[in-house]
Parts: structure tokens; sequence; C-alpha cells
């Protein structure tokens, strides 16, 4: 299965200078620079697109979990032989 995710990292780095001395602050421009971005087709898109790999990452890690339970099933069943 082939996951795709989008570059949303990068996207909201760039809306605003990171300052390692104060991470926290945010200028008024960029607050409203920010929520401009928040607020366009794009940026939905690329929301929509981060939670189906979210959604599809859930998915194999069920499968995967339940796999794991047969194959102890399993392990429990051989050594239960002997």
């Amino acid at each position: 299965m082939v996951i795709y995710k989008s570059d949303f990292t990068r996207y909201t780095a760039e809306l605003r200078p990171f300052d390692s001395s104060n991470p926290g602050y945010v200028s008024s421009f960029d607050r409203k620079e920010m929520m401009s971005a928040f607020k366009s087709l794009e940026f939905r898109r690329m929301i929509d697109l981060e939670l189906t790999y979210a959604y599809s990452i859930r998915n194999k890690m069920d499968r995967l979990y339940e796999e794991g339970l047969e194959i102890i099933k399993l392990i429990d069943s051989e050594l239960e032989e002997k």
C-alpha cells in the first residue's frame, strides 16, 4: 500500500519567522498572514490530505495489531503442544 502525505510542516513553517530565543512569539502582521493562509482553499486541501494520511496510517496499524495477535496465538498454540 502506498500512502501519500502533504508537505504540511514546510507550509506552516513558512508562514512566520522562527526566533529560537522566543519561539512562541508571532507578530501581529504574521498572525494576520497566518489566518489568511489558514482560510485558503490550498490549506484546506492540505489538511484534508493530512487527515487522509493519518486515517491510512491508523488503518494500517489496526491491521498490523490484529496480525500481531494472530501470531501470538500461533506461538502460544505451538508452545502448548510441546
